[in-house]
C-alpha cells in the first residue's frame, strides 16, 4: 500500500471519527437540555412544597379539576409533590449517568482523532522529506 492510499485512508477515518465525535457532542447538549428542564421542574415543584409548608391545619387545599375547583386533603398534594421530587431526582441521576458516559466516550474519540493528526502529519513530513510520491514510482512495486 502506497503512502498516499494510507493518508487517504487516515484522513478517511479521520473524518470518520469527526463525525462521530460531533454526534456526541450533540447527544451531550441534548442531554443537558432535558437535565435544564428537569431542573426547572424541581424548582417550581419545590416552591409549591413551600407555599403547601405555609399553610395552617385549618386552612383549606383545592385542586383545579376542568374548570371546578374541588377541596381536598392538605396531605394528598404533599404526597403527590413528595413523588414528584423521587421521579425527577430519579430521573436526573440518570441523565447524569448518560452524560458522564457520553462525556468519557467523547473525550475518548478526541485522544483518537488526535493520534490519528499526529500520525498524518508524521506521515505527510516524512513523505515531504522524501521528495518525491510513492505512487508515481512503479520501480519501486506495491509499498
Amino acid at each position: 500500500m502506497s503512502s498516499s492510499t494510507i493518508i487517504k485512508d487516515m484522513k478517511r477515518d479521520l473524518t470518520k471519527k469527526s463525525r462521530e465525535l460531533i454526534r456526541f457532542q450533540k447527544d451531550i447538549t441534548k442531554h443537558y437540555e432535558i437535565k435544564e428542564k428537569y431542573l426547572k421542574q424541581l424548582r417550581g415543584i419545590d416552591s409549591g412544597l413551600q407555599e403547601l409548608d405555609l399553610l395552617k391545619e385549618h386552612e383549606d387545599v383545592y385542586k383545579l379539576v376542568g374548570p371546578l375547583f374541588v377541596k381536598q386533603d392538605p396531605a394528598e398534594p404533599n404526597a403527590n409533590i413528595v413523588m414528584k421530587i423521587g421521579f425527577i431526582s430519579a430521573e436526573l441521576k440518570r441523565l447524569e449517568e448518560i452524560i458522564e458516559d457520553l462525556e468519557q466516550k467523547q473525550n475518548g474519540k478526541m485522544d483518537l482523532i488526535s493520534k490519528v493528526e499526529h500520525r498524518l502529519e508524521s506521515l505527510q513530513d516524512w513523505q515531504e522529506e522524501a521528495g518525491f510520491d510513492f505512487d508515481q514510482c512503479r520501480h519501486f512495486g506495491n509499498l
